[in-house]
C-alpha cells in the first residue's frame, strides 16, 4: 500500500492513477483517450464500492453505528432504545356556582364527575382524562384527575393554566403539576452512553449496577442513586433507591410509586419485584438544595441588570442541570463559582465578573463552592446582581 490512510489510498483519484500506471506507457493514457476514458467509470464504481464498505463497517460497532444499527448492537446484551413517552399531568375541574351572587360567593365550585377519556386541550396539545385522583393523594382535593397527552414526547410537558374542553360541556378545567414527563425517543449519544455503562460496568444480582440499570429502564427515570445497607440506619430498608425524572428534577409522587411496585412492590424481602430476595428496597426522590448567586457584573454599555438577569438564571440552571448529569449518581456533587463565573462571562453583554457567592434559601451563605451529597439536586430561584 502506498499510504496508510485507507480513505486516501481508495479515493476515485489514486483508484484510477493506479489503473493507469498498470497499463504499458507506450498506449495513450492521457484524459479523454479510449483507455482513460474505459476505466475511469470502473475507478469510480470500485471508489464508491470502498466508501459503502467502510460505511458498513462503521454500523458493525458500538462507537460508530447509528440509528436501527446501533439499536441492534445493543439488542444483543438486552438494551433497548426508551421509545418517546407521553406526559401525564393533573388537573382540577370545576362548574359554575348557580347561586353566585356577590363576591363573598365562589364564582366556581369543584366538580367530580368527570368521565373518563373526555379530551381537553390547550394550545396545541390535546390531553385524555384516564384517571381520578383520590383525595388523600390530592391535599383532599376531591376534583382533581390525571390526564394523558395524547402526542409523545417533551410537548405535554410544557403548558399551565386553563383547558378548553373539545366533547365536554364544563366552566373551568386548569392544566396543573406533571406527574409523569414525557419524554422524546433517546437519541443515538444517549442509547450509546448506557450501552458503554452497561458493558464496563457489569451488572449482577442486585449490585449496585444492576439496580442503576434495571431503574433506569423504567419509563420516567432519569437517574437513581443507590444507597447501600451499611449507609442506612433504619432497619426498614437496606437499599434505597433516590430517583429523578427524565428531565433530571424532582420525581413526583407517582413516578415513584410506579417505580417501587416494579423494583420492591411489598417491601418485605420476599423477592416479588425486581429486588432479589433478603433485599428490603425503599424508593424515594431527592429534595431540592436552593443554592441562589450574587454576583458583581460589568456589562456592556447599553445592557441593564435587569435586561441580562433571565438569561444569567437560565445560564445557571443548565450548569446546575450539567452537575446532576454528570456527578450526581457518585455520592456527592459540587457547585464550582470559578464554573458558574466562567459561564457568566461567556454571554453577550458581560464584561467582567467578580465576588460571586452562593446562598441558601435560609440566606446561609458559602465561601467558595458547595459540596453536597446525593440525597439532594441543587437548584437557584434568584440571582441578585450588583453592577459596577
Amino acid at each position: 500500500m502506498e499510504t496508510d490512510n485507507l480513505d486516501e489510498y481508495y479515493d476515485y483519484n489514486n483508484i484510477l492513477n493506479r489503473m493507469l500506471s498498470s497499463i504499458s506507457d507506450d498506449i495513450d493514457k492521457r484524459e479523454g483517450s479510449i483507455i482513460y476514458n474505459a476505466l475511469a467509470p470502473a475507478a469510480l464504481e470500485l471508489a464508491q464500492m470502498y466508501f459503502t464498505l467502510k460505511n458498513n463497517m462503521d454500523l458493525c460497532f458500538a462507537d460508530t453505528a447509528v440509528g436501527e444499527y446501533l439499536d441492534r448492537i445493543c439488542e444483543q446484551i438486552g438494551i433497548k432504545r426508551k421509545e418517546a413517552t407521553k406526559a401525564v399531568r393533573s388537573a382540577q375541574f370545576f362548574k359554575l356556582n348557580t347561586e353566585y351572587e356577590d363576591e363573598d360567593d365562589e364564582k366556581y365550585l369543584p366538580y367530580e364527575n368527570i368521565q373518563i377519556g373526555s379530551r381537553f386541550s390547550i394550545e396545541d396539545v390535546t390531553y385524555k382524562v384516564i384517571e381520578k385522583i383520590n383525595p388523600a393523594q390530592a391535599n383532599n382535593l376531591k376534583n382533581v384527575y390525571k390526564l394523558e397527552c395524547e402526542v409523545a414526547g417533551i410537548k405535554g410537558n410544557e403548558y399551565l393554566g386553563n383547558l378548553i374542553p373539545i366533547d365536554y360541556n364544563i366552566a373551568m378545567a386548569e392544566l396543573n403539576a406533571i406527574i409523569v414527563p414525557g419524554t422524546e425517543e433517546e437519541t443515538d449519544e444517549e442509547l450509546r452512553s448506557r450501552y458503554y455503562e452497561y458493558v464496563k460496568n457489569t451488572g449482577f444480582g442486585g449490585n449496585i449496577q444492576d439496580y442503576k440499570n434495571k431503574t433506569k429502564e423504567i419509563d420516567g427515570v432519569g437517574l437513581v442513586y443507590v444507597t447501600t445497607a451499611d449507609e442506612i440506619v433504619t432497619f426498614e430498608e437496606n437499599v434505597r433507591l433516590t430517583i429523578l425524572n427524565s428531565n433530571l428534577d424532582i420525581a413526583s409522587n407517582q413516578l415513584v410509586a410506579d417505580v417501587q411496585k416494579i423494583i420492591d412492590p411489598t417491601q418485605k424481602g420476599d423477592g416479588i419485584g425486581i429486588a432479589p430476595i433478603g433485599h428490603i428496597v425503599k424508593v424515594k426522590t431527592a429534595e431540592k438544595w436552593i443554592l441562589n448567586v450574587t454576583t458583581t457584573l460589568t456589562l456592556k454599555e447599553g445592557v441593564s441588570a435587569d435586561s441580562i438577569k433571565n438569561e444569567i438564571l437560565d445560564t445557571i440552571k443548565q450548569y446546575y442541570k450539567d452537575v446532576i448529569l454528570k456527578e450526581w449518581e457518585t455520592s456527592k456533587w459540587t457547585i464550582r463559582i470559578s464554573q458558574i463565573e466562567n459561564r457568566v462571562l461567556n454571554l453577550d453583554g458581560v464584561i467582567d465578573i467578580s465576588n460571586t457567592k452562593l446562598k441558601t434559601a435560609s440566606g446561609g451563605t458559602y465561601n467558595g463552592n458547595c459540596e453536597y451529597h446525593s440525597g439532594f439536586i441543587p437548584a437557584i430561584e434568584e440571582v441578585t446582581i450588583n453592577v459596577n
